[in-house]
């Protein structure tokens, strides 16, 4: 059986999605933040700036994810349309697919 990076990348993240809506569900409290999810690690840590540290070092986690993925993801999706229509890779078709991705982001939100 052959993984791709896909699966790779969904293992390296269900174990951080998954612990915030986890510690939401059983301690009964509507916050998601990662330092709440590691409050029974740290303790009272988690209120002080240590908390909001791990909150802003999450969310640069996030950005840096998501920019990965883009930055990944765009050549491939910009080959495939050049074996579908054979339009030629450049800038202005990566240009053109980023805005597209950026704007369907942006409108299904």
């Amino acid at each position: 059986m052959e993984y791709s990076i896909g699966d790779l990348l969904h293992g390296l993240f269900i174990p951080y999605l998954h612990s915030p809506s986890l510690i939401s569900t059983v301690s009964k409290k509507p916050v998601l933040k990662i330092s709440e999810a590691t409050r029974p690690v740290i303790g009272k840590l988690a209120d002080v700036p240590v908390g909001t540290l791990i909150d802003i070092l999450f969310i640069f986690g996030l950005i840096g994810g998501a920019g990965t993925t883009l930055a990944l993801g765009i050549p491939m999706i910009a080959e495939g349309i050049n074996k579908l229509t054979g339009l030629e890779v450049n800038m202005v078709l990566n240009t053109g697919i980023l805005i597209y991705v950026l704007t369907d982001i942006v409108a299904t939100d």
